[in-house]
């Protein structure tokens, strides 16, 4: 995943101040893999044995809504949220968890920030880490919004699921869990409040 991620950094698709390592990161993904969140370890950590909402929610850097669309048998984005500088990782780590391809929201409120990762997958520098192929139903304008996309080396999650594991080894009765569920899926909505 480093490798991955020192490629992005050169490439311009992740701002170098904000991302230099994954190290710290956690992954998390609820029981469906409908929402990934990303967060800071360490401060999750802290915040989860604190029972502190406010570190907890802090610690969250990153959320994705995913959702199957039936007709086109691929998943799309409900929503996002991200960080600066993380957004176009957590769209790859979408597209991992997406086999089949992803696509992206087909109602007309996509944010400009998710118009220009989307741009940059297909024509931009983002083209040396996904492929594409056009979609028989194109709701959008532009032509990078009506494309199926697959990432072509998918991210090792491991190490970044581990810390998550770690993290809640000692939560026999799903404590930590619900709160860091909740803080991931909580940020992501008001997030998206704020955007639209």
């Amino acid at each position: 995943m480093k490798h991955l991620i020192k490629k992005l950094l050169r490439e311009g698709l992740l701002d170098e101040a904000a991302i230099t390592s994954l190290t710290g990161i956690g992954f998390f993904a609820n029981e469906s893999e409908s929402v990934l969140g990303l967060y800071k370890s360490e401060d999750m950590k802290k915040g989860l044995e604190n029972y502190d909402a406010d570190e907890i929610n802090e610690a969250v850097i990153g959320a994705v809504e995913l959702r199957y669309n039936e007709s086109l048998q691929t998943y799309e984005i409900n929503s996002i949220y991200a960080d600066k500088g993380y957004g176009p990782l957590l769209y790859l780590i979408a597209m991992t968890k997406s086999p089949e391809g992803l696509i992206p929201s087909r109602t007309s409120q996509v944010s400009k920030s998710a118009k220009s990762v989307w741009e940059q997958f297909y024509s931009g520098k983002g083209q040396a880490s996904v492929t594409s192929e056009p979609i028989k139903s194109g709701r959008h304008q532009e032509d990078y919004m009506n494309q199926k996309y697959f990432i072509k080396n998918p991210i090792d999650l491991n190490k970044a699921e581990s810390v998550t594991k770690d993290i809640l080894k000692n939560d026999k009765y799903d404590e930590k869990l619900s709160m860091l569920e909740e803080a991931i899926d909580g940020r992501l909505r008001q997030e998206m409040r704020d955007i639209y």
